[in-house]
Formats: C-alpha cells, structure tokens, sequence
C-alpha cells in the first residue's frame, strides 16, 4: 500500500504498483441504452442506480449539497467491473467530460483504499489535484484525480465507510440478458472466461507519461518500443490502408504493469493521416482508449460475433514478426465510447 513521504524531484513516495484495478468507468448519454446493448453483445448483467453525492467538490470549489444527480450502471465484464454514468442534472466532471469529450472511458478504479487521504494528500503536495469528490453516505468518500495531463487517465479510488447512515447511492432495478450472447464470456471454460488483461491509453509522449507513473505512483520498470514493425493486411473501417500510408500507423510504446493488468501507453508517431491511434489522439488528446483480452484462442469467434452484432473493426492487422492478428473493434458507437482490442495467433 501507498505512504505518503517528503520526496525530491517530483516523487510522492507513493507505491501503488501492487494495487489492482478493479473497475473502468465510462460516461455515456444514456447510461440504460448502453447497459441493455452490453447485455446483447456480452451478456452482461447490471444493477442500475440513482447517485446523489454529497459534499462534492469540484477541483478546487466545494459545492457542498449543491445539485447532483447521476444515473449509474454497474455490471461485470471480463473479470472487472464497469460503471457507466449517465449526468442528469447539475455540476459534475462527469457531466464537463461528456461535454467536451463525448462519450467515453473515464476513470480507473482501484477501489477502496485505506489510506486514501494519505494517497490524495500526497499527490496534492506533487501538484496533482482532484477532478471530483463525493460523499456516498456513510462517511464513504470518491476521489476522482486529475491525473489525465501526467499519466494518460483518471484514477478514481474511495475511502472506507465510517459511520451508519442512508446511502446516496439508492439501487433502482436491474438488467439481464434476454438471449444469448453475441460474444460467449464464459469461453474458454477451463481458463475462466475472457479477461482483460490489457489497458491502453493515447498520450503525446510515452517516456513522460510513464515518468510520471513511477514519481507519482510508484508504478515502474517500463519497457519502450516503436511499430510494432511488419504491419500486413492493416484496414481502418473496413477499408484497406494502402502501401504509400502503413508508415502513417506506427506508434512507440511504454509497457508496463499496475498490479495483473498491463498498461500500454501508446504514442502516434505523428505522420499524417495516422492510424485509430493519431484519430484517438487528434480528437481527444490524452486518454483512455481500449482494454484488451490480449491473445484469445476464441479469436476468430469474437470477429464472427461482433459482425453478426453489426460491429466491424476500426482497425485490424496482421503483425508477421509475431504471427498474430490484431483488431480494434468499432464499438464505441454501441457501446458509450467503448473499445475492446483482441488479438489471435495466425
């Protein structure tokens, strides 16, 4: 667990590297709508909630019991939780994200941390400050942290309740699937299903980002790359990427881990028109794009029962050096700014 010390050049002293991420939250239009097409396309099932923080604050300005109401969805998928929020009324960084982003991954979740003060505090002191705070009820507090700019995404974690008390967080029904699944979630059977194993996030430059990973959280040991080199058969939208344009898709990586779960910290190289990656970062800068299931035998029935759903890829590769098949589906149009990345063995 993270403690929080008087470090120079820039360092918390923080050490969250063996923390786990537990929940990827996205902010949608309707957070219903996209539940229900989850359940369709993975089998999803969900809880559905009405939220109404308390004690909120907004960066730097406390508004207190202002005005606040959110809708929220939470369902388990491929071994993690996921949190859509829709805003309904008053202020919100939910509500300023869905505005200037659209709809989209939001925050990281690392859950219930004990010594969230301690963890907030000492990424003040480094400058960090937060987006969001809530109250839940119970004396249980959210921090959203502004991390975006450093670390390519928002880490979101909450502090242990402390008290009896109503909750702000009121359960208003729930969603299941009425059918079978378009993409089976419990194949392979004896592996436990499809995980996700991978997260990846578009920043303008991947050695600071991953800088910033290790002063601020303790998250370090990276590895650095460019290509992934021996791009063949590469489309975007369907549509196959010519000779004269494949050098317009490489990226240059950071790889490393935050607890079982890789984080891939993609840079476009910047040669214009680019790939999914220079679009992503075009339209939105820094940011969450894609978690992945990383290398599936099930491959091939993925791609079948994505297309049978009516959902493509946005871009899709063979990488010859590794003898692998890479694609990212167009789900985000679906799916609230969701993307999904998988790859198979040729």
């Amino acid at each position: 667990m993270g403690d929080e010390k008087t470090v120079a050049s820039g360092r918390t002293g923080l050490d969250l590297s063996h923390e786990k991420i537990v929940q990827f939250s996205l902010v949608v239009h309707d957070a219903e709508k996209v539940a229900k097409r989850f359940s369709e396309v993975f089998g999803v099932s969900w809880k559905l909630y009405d939220m109404q923080p308390g004690k909120i604050q907004l960066r730097d300005k406390a508004l207190g019991d202002a005005d606040c109401r959110l809708k929220i969805a939470i369902g388990v998928f491929g071994g993690r939780t996921l949190k859509l929020v829709q805003p309904v009324s008053g202020q919100s960084s939910y509500a300023e994200f869905l505005r200037k982003q659209g709809e989209g991954f939001y925050t990281i979740g690392l859950g219930v941390l004990a010594n969230h003060d301690q963890i907030a505090s000492a990424l003040r002191k480094a400058g960090v400050s937060i987006e969001m705070q809530g109250d839940l009820g119970n004396g249980s507090r959210f921090s959203i942290l502004d991390t975006a700019d450093d670390l390519g995404c928002r880490f979101e974690i909450s502090s242990p309740a402390d008290r009896a008390g109503e909750s702000h967080l009121i359960q208003t029904g729930t969603l299941v699937p009425g059918s079978a699944a378009y993409v089976d979630m419990d194949e392979p059977i004896f592996s436990g299903g499809k995980k996700i194993n991978q997260v990846g996030f578009v920043v303008g430059d991947e050695k600071r980002a991953a800088k910033r990973f290790e002063e601020l959280l303790g998250i370090g040991n990276w590895n650095y790359a460019y290509g992934p080199p021996g791009l063949v058969n590469a489309s975007l939208n369907e549509e196959p990427v010519p000779e004269s344009a494949m050098e317009s898709l490489d990226v240059a990586f950071a790889m490393g881990w935050l607890g079982d779960i890789q984080i891939e910290i993609i840079r476009p190289i910047g040669i214009r028109p680019g790939g999914c990656h220079q679009r992503f970062f075009d339209k939105h800068g820094n940011g969450i794009q894609h978690v992945s299931f990383g290398v599936q035998a099930e491959y091939a029935a993925i791609v079948g029962g994505l297309k049978k759903a009516g959902i493509g890829a946005e871009f899709a590769t063979s990488i010859k050096d590794h003898s692998v098949s890479v694609s990212y589906f167009a789900t985000q149009s679906q799916l609230g700014g969701f993307q999904l990345e998988a790859v198979g063995r040729t």
